[in-house]
């Protein structure tokens, strides 16, 4: 009896370690999580900037960027040279923070909306339950603003030989075919960043990142050549 216990306790403690390892890996690596200690995550900053977002008013004539820290480090209006544009990203975001705030945004019917998120969620959901929001996303902007303009960009892939981001290309290409099925369903514009930015292997190509996963200038630059021409004057 002393032996089954000893293989149990055994079995389950080999067991607890396997699940840790792989939550360090899937949160991208000890120095990820020791960063996120010391730094208090992104919780703090991200409240900073969603009280500042929420007291913003956007109208008709506004072109909206909407998504996570890849929307939120670009100057649009600067890449566009158009004083039009709002930059409405936030690092650190997630489809369901984008549910919540998506009220301010719709109230002023801006002309475009420009959607990238998702990648974030990888981290802690499936891509089912991410497709679920994403969904909901689309339903509430075509439902409350009929006359602006949803554009649905893909996520970008990630290089985890560059720095191990704790994310799967795997994930991000199921991701993308959800993604572009709802834009279909919707008849909204998709654009297919992904395809841009990937190497031959499928990684994000290293010239337009440092850390695997956040772009460059020269990643910003392929970006807003994509969709020059579908950004309204």
């Amino acid at each position: 009896m002393k032996q089954i216990l000893l293989i149990a306790s055994i079995l389950l403690n080999l067991l607890l370690v396997f699940v840790l390892a792989y939550a360090v890996h899937r949160l991208g690596g000890p120095n990820a999580i020791l960063s996120r200690i010391r730094n208090g995550g992104i919780a703090e900053a991200y409240q900073h900037r969603t009280q500042i977002l929420e007291n913003l008013t956007i109208d008709s004539s506004n072109i909206v960027f909407l998504g996570n820290s890849l929307t939120e480090y670009g100057e649009w209006g600067e890449f566009f040279n158009n004083n039009n544009i709002r930059n409405r990203g936030i690092a650190g975001e997630f489809t369901d923070g984008i549910l919540r705030r998506l009220d301010p945004i719709t109230t002023g019917k801006p002309k475009q909306v420009f959607l990238m998120i998702g990648i974030n969620d990888l981290i802690l959901h499936r891509p089912p339950h991410i497709l679920s929001n994403y969904k909901s996303i689309v339903e509430q902007i075509r439902s409350k603003t009929p006359s602006t303009e949803l554009i649905v960009q893909s996520i970008l892939p990630v290089n985890n030989e560059v720095k191990n981001t704790g994310l799967s290309n795997e994930d991000v290409l199921v991701l993308n075919a959800g993604i572009q099925a709802i834009a279909d369903d919707f008849n909204l514009k998709y654009v297919d960043l992904h395809q841009k930015f990937k190497d031959p292997t499928g990684k994000l190509d290293p010239k337009y990142t440092l850390d695997g996963i956040h772009l460059n200038r020269a990643g910003y630059e392929l970006w807003t050549g994509a969709i020059n021409n579908l950004v309204l004057p």
